[in-house]
This record gives structure tokens, sequence and C-alpha cells, in this order.
């Protein structure tokens, strides 16, 4: 059975990430995590160009080694996230997201812990006022993961 990595990584010292998984030949269930609005296991390589292309440039940039699949690149600015400085969709081999990685600066964690515990069910957290942070949600048969 092979298993597809669904990924949202948010980055700068703040990773925020997305995992899900499916076998070879069972859809994704839907509810998965869906930043920009673009569902991912559901979302395909032309819906993202189309609906994120209109709002910041994006660039092929290869295949993703793990997932098979092509990747788009952008600077993230008119996708409406405050601080946002780069954003990468990763595609599985049949061109459907398989992940999604996000560059913010590490003031905003707290922030989007906030935001994110309003939108999916909060599995792990742990906030300590010195050292590495983290917070765990899930979404559907996605994971999702802020560091």
């Amino acid at each position: 059975m092979k298993k597809v990595l669904s990924t949202l990584f948010v980055c700068v010292a703040t990773a925020f990430t997305f995992f899900g998984t499916a076998g070879a030949n069972s859809a994704y269930a839907a509810g998965n995590a869906g930043p920009f609005g673009l569902e991912v296991g559901v979302t395909t390589l032309e819906q993202v160009k189309k609906s994120v292309g209109a709002k910041t440039e994006l660039a092929q940039t290869g295949i993703n080694k793990f997932s098979d699949g092509p990747m788009l690149k952008g600077n993230g600015k008119g996708l409406g996230l405050d601080g946002l400085q780069d954003v990468l969709f990763i595609f599985d081999d049949k061109n459907v997201l398989a992940a999604v990685s996000m560059t913010l600066p590490k003031h905003q964690f707290r922030g989007m812990v906030n935001q994110l515990a309003g939108k999916y069910k909060v599995t792990s957290k742990v906030i300590p006022h010195v050292g590495n942070s983290h917070a765990h949600y899930v979404a559907g048969n996605s994971l999702v993961e802020l560091d």
C-alpha cells in the first residue's frame, strides 16, 4: 500500500505542516486541511494554477522526490496571509495537491496556533516560555503541525 504524504509547512523558525495519508486505491476523505481554500488530497495542479496563479506568480520547481509529483513555488504576495514570505505547492504523481509549504516569521507562531485551533482538532500543544514550541492538529485524513 503506497502512502501519500500531504503537507502544509510554514517556516522561518515556525513550521506549519499538514500531513495526510491515503492508500494507493483510496480517495482522500472530504474535510482535509484546506490552506487558501485548496483541500489537500483533492485539489488538482490545474486548479492551483488557476486559483493561486491569478493572485501570485507561480513557477514550476521540479519533481518532489517523495511524492513523484511536480512542485510550484511563489512568493505568496496577494494570498492574504500577512507575513507570508514564500509558498511551495507539492503534488503527487497524479497531479493532486499533496503538500503546501509556507514560510512565516517566528513572531506569528502564537497567533497561528490560535487560528488553527479554531479550524482543526488539537492533538498536542507545547508552548514553553523559552525553547522550541509545537502544536499538532487533525482534520479529515490530514495532520497539521506547527513547529
